[in-house]
């Protein structure tokens, strides 16, 4: 008996099946209680120096490379960047970053594209995970905060690009093998 193939959901995106985009869509989902619970934590907890890295760089992150590792294919990481800051962020009054999710989303997936099959290695995650930091603090010092007329300082930028990256890096990571796991669980 012959399984008939799965059509596009999406007219256009020929390669995503219609539970590749259920399972972006549900990564997007948790994206979203992610950015507000890591929004609340931020204005209550008082972490002024390494609250944000860990709020806004390695839990987000985490959700982003678990996504497009069960997914794993280019167009995920923006698709799923559409999905959370285009729900989340216009409901939290902060329209601002959706442009700063759509760059991230956009780089992942350029990675995605230019490493190929090496994306999945240690290595391939690992630099995807660096320019996934790079792109976060660029984003918000340069074009987030100056949207808002807030200027820093380059060397504010200098010292918190290091720390981005080592939250970046092991989010990459760890989002990797949660991903990995939750390609395993998924009967296609």
């Amino acid at each position: 008996m012959e399984t008939k193939e799965e059509k596009p959901l999406i007219t256009g995106l020929e390669k995503f099946s219609t539970s590749d985009i259920i399972v972006v869509s549900l990564f997007g989902a948790v994206g979203i209680i992610v950015g507000i619970v890591g929004n609340i934590f931020h204005s209550l907890s008082g972490l002024s120096v390494i609250g944000p890295f860990i709020l806004h760089t390695l839990i987000p992150g985490i959700v982003v490379f678990a996504c497009v590792t069960t997914v794993k294919k280019p167009g995920s990481a923006i698709l799923y960047s559409l999905i959370a800051s285009g729900i989340a962020m216009p409901l939290m009054g902060v329209p601002i970053f959706i442009p700063f999710y759509l760059v991230q989303g956009l780089l992942i997936d350029g990675m995605m594209i230019m490493l190929k099959n090496r994306f999945w290695t240690w290595w391939g995650t690992t630099l995807a995970g660096i320019v996934y930091g790079v792109a976060g603090i660029f984003m918000l010092y340069y074009f987030v905060m100056a949207a808002q007329g807030i200027q820093f300082p380059f060397w504010v930028f200098c010292v918190s690009l290091p720390v981005n990256i080592a939250c970046a890096i092991p989010a990459s990571l760890i989002g990797r093998r949660i991903g990995t796991r939750a390609a395993g669980a998924l009967i296609k």
